[in-house]
């Protein structure tokens, strides 16, 4: 049994590895679940991978340079939509 990548990563990552091993702070931590948490949303929306079928596999390489596109683009878009003065 596979866990879902949230409860992956709030466990074993977020618990363990990140502040322990990696000496880590709680605002660091909390900073890459939220980064996680973006990059799975771009995984359901744009590749159609719902977060129960995010495997390792899903961080490709090709898929990181979509997802820092695809943020740049969401953040474009929310600047274009800001009212000109």
């Amino acid at each position: 049994f596979i866990r879902e990548p949230e409860d992956f990563f709030q466990y074993q990552c977020a618990n363990d590895y990140m502040p322990i091993t990696r000496n880590l702070s709680d605002k660091s931590v909390e900073e890459y679940k939220q980064s996680i948490k973006v990059y799975l949303e771009f995984l359901e929306v744009e590749k159609g991978v719902i977060n129960e079928k995010v495997t390792f596999d899903s961080f490709t390489r090709e898929n990181i340079k979509e997802f820092i596109a695809w943020l740049t683009e969401k953040n474009c878009s929310k600047h274009s939509k800001a009212p000109q003065k």
